[in-house]
């Protein structure tokens, strides 16, 4: 009867231990190395990749790459991979600031200008829509930056733009406007769909986005995002509020006078005037 109390508790033991190292939190060396992983990059792969004099053996070790990092080598990691300091330092969930462009134009045209000033050639960006919702965000658009290669990988770092609520016709316009723009500063944008949990956590900036190859590992088919601002019958397509279609087509043609729907191949502006005259008026929209 003894062994078997002894054996019981044994199991009890290791269980809790497992317990233990399954909550405990990430120290700061698994975060740092969960970085670059999450990024394409091997462990292996972190000093030729990252440099600043770190070695195989300190990657290997948790102690070891402890009292290796430095605040210095932590900054350099976050600022390259454009995630929030204060995650790779243990302090918040958070990996990323999401940024929101909805009703912000201008901001979306100075960030994608930026981005091209940085990069040479075409770059990719991926629009995950999760199922229909009526009051939260349910898409996200993620932006690659390429930053390095290792053999035949491209190494990116990830920009996260949220908050948009995909059914919702105003919103549906500036998210056109902010596809028009990544266009026009040479980001070619393809449209995937995506589970509601998945989309919840990038909008929160609590995941990192999976590597492009395998990303339609988890999403749906793919289709062509920059349709937003080339046909109107895929702009209106899945809009929450029918009677709204009028005040969409409004929205896109006066973000067009503005210029934030050149996408630098030529304009739709015609094909959207049309569409808006075959619609009857209908001033019953719900404003936001």
């Amino acid at each position: 009867m003894f062994d078997w109390l002894n054996g019981g508790l044994e199991f009890l033991e290791r269980c809790h231990s497992l317990w233990r190292r399954a909550t405990a939190p990430e120290t700061t060396a698994q975060r740092f190395r969960r970085l670059f992983t999450s990024h394409g990059v091997a462990e292996a792969q972190i000093p030729r990749f990252f440099d600043h004099g770190l070695t195989l053996a300190d990657v290997a070790d948790d102690a070891r790459l402890t009292a290796a990092l430095t605040p210095a080598m932590l900054a350099d990691a976050a600022a390259l991979f454009a995630i929030r300091l204060e995650w790779l330092e243990g302090a918040t969930d958070q990996i990323y600031d999401v940024h929101d462009f909805y009703k912000q134009p201008a901001e979306a045209e100075a960030f994608f200008r930026a981005l091209g000033e940085r990069s040479s050639g075409e770059m990719l960006a991926s629009l995950l829509i999760a199922p229909p919702s009526s009051d939260t965000a349910d898409s996200v658009l993620v932006v690659d930056e390429p930053i390095g290669t290792l053999g035949e990988r491209q190494i990116c770092r990830y920009h996260l733009l949220g908050g948009w609520v995909y059914g919702y016709w105003r919103c549906r316009a500036y998210l056109a406007a902010c596809v028009a723009a990544a266009r026009r500063h040479h980001v070619y944008v393809v449209g995937y769909g995506i589970t509601a949990k998945v989309c919840a956590q990038l909008n929160k900036g609590l995941a990192f986005p999976a590597i492009l190859d395998e990303r339609s590992g988890y999403a749906s088919r793919r289709w062509e995002a920059e349709d937003l601002t080339w046909k109107p019958d895929v702009f209106l397509k899945g809009i929450n509020e029918p009677q709204c279609f009028d005040k969409a087509l409004q929205l896109w043609l006066e973000l067009d006078d503005c210029g934030y729907m050149n996408t630098g191949q030529g304009s739709a502006r015609a094909a959207f005037a049309a569409k808006l005259q075959t619609l009857s008026g209908n001033n019953s929209c719900l404003m936001r």
